[in-house]
C-alpha cells in the first residue's frame, strides 16, 4: 500500500497542521511543517551552506572506493555553532526530547541522494527520538516497512519542516531520498539524534550500514546482520525499484 502525503492538511486559521504518518507499534513518524518560519530557515540554510564544516566523504563499494552521494558535516549538542542552537532548541521543544548530537546531509542537486536505511541504534537509548530539520529545496522522502507486504509512504520534507522518527520507527522502517531527474537546488538536512558521548564525537558515523548503486543497481552491504537489499524480507520488486527512482 503507498500513500501519497505531499500534500499537507490546512487547519484552523491556514496554519497547517502536524501530519501523522505512522502512529502505532511499529513506531510513530509525524511530519511538522513551519517548524521555523520562512526567514529563520533561509537564513540558517544560508549560513550552514558557508560556513558548517562540510566533508567530502568516501565509502567501500565492489572492490573500490566511491564517493558519498552528498556532502555531511557533524556536531555534538554541546558545540553547535551559535547559529544553530536555536533551531537545537525549537526543535526540542516541539518535540520533548533530549539530543546529544546533529549530523548534516548537503544534498547539492538532485543526483545527491541517501540509499534506503535505518538510522544506526547503537549507542542510542531504547526506542529513540530522531528529528530531521529541512532547509533550501523540497525533496522527496520516500518511508517503507522492512517486512512484506510493504506499506510505502512519500512525503514532501519542506524548508522549516521537522520529521519526526520515535519509538520502534528504526526497527520497522527504512527511508530514503532518492534521486531524482528534475531540476532541484540544494538542499540541508540536519538530524539530531541522541547518543552516549562516545558516540557523539566529530567522526562518528551516521551514514546508512549499505547504500544501493543506482547505476548498476546493485546493493551494498557493510553489515550482513542488518537487513539490506538482496535479504528476501526487504528486496525490491522490480516495480518498486522504478518506483523508487522517480
Amino acid at each position: 500500500m503507498r500513500n501519497d502525503l505531499s500534500a499537507v492538511q490546512l487547519g484552523l486559521f491556514g496554519l497547517r497542521d502536524p501530519v501523522t504518518i505512522v502512529d502505532d507499534e511499529s513506531g510513530r513518524i509525524v511530519y511538522y511543517p513551519d517548524v521555523l518560519d520562512v526567514a529563520e530557515a533561509h537564513a540558517l540554510f544560508e549560513w550552514l551552506l558557508e560556513h558548517a564544516a562540510w566533508n567530502n566523504e568516501t565509502m567501500w563499494m565492489y572492490d573500490r572506493m566511491v564517493d558519498v552521494p552528498r556532502m555531511v558535516a557533524r556536531y555534538r549538542i554541546d558545540e553547535l555553532p551559535k547559529e544553530l542552537e536555536f533551531a537545537h532548541a525549537r526543535v526540542a521543544a516541539l518535540l520533548g526530547a533530549s539530543f546529544s548530537s546533529a549530523g548534516l546531509n548537503l544534498y547539492r542537486s538532485g543526483r545527491d541522494s541517501v540509499a534506503w536505511h535505518n538510522d544506526h541504534l547503537a549507542g542510542m537509548p531504547p526506542r529513540p527520538t530522531i528529528a530531521l530539520l529541512s532547509l533550501g529545496a523540497t525533496r522527496k522522502m520516500q518511508l517503507r516497512t522492512k517486512r512484506r507486504p510493504r506499506t510505502t509512504h512519500a512525503i514532501d520534507l519542506e524548508a522549516g519542516s521537522v520529521l519526526e522518527m520515535s519509538g520502534r520507527s528504526q526497527e520497522f522502517w527504512e527511508h530514503t531520498i532518492p534521486k531524482t531527474p528534475r531540476p532541484v537546488s540544494t538542499r540541508i538536512s540536519i538530524a539530531f539524534r541522541p547518543r552516549s558521548i562516545e558516540g557523539t564525537h566529530s567522526g562518528m558515523d551516521d551514514s546508512p550500514k549499505y547504500e544501493r548503486d543506482v547505476e548498476s543497481d546493485r546493493p551494498y552491504e557493510e553489515d550482513a546482520s542488518v537487513p539490506g537489499d538482496n535479504d528476501p524480507k526487504t528486496a525490491l520488486d522490480p516495480e518498486e525499484e522504478r518506483e523508487a527512482e522517480r
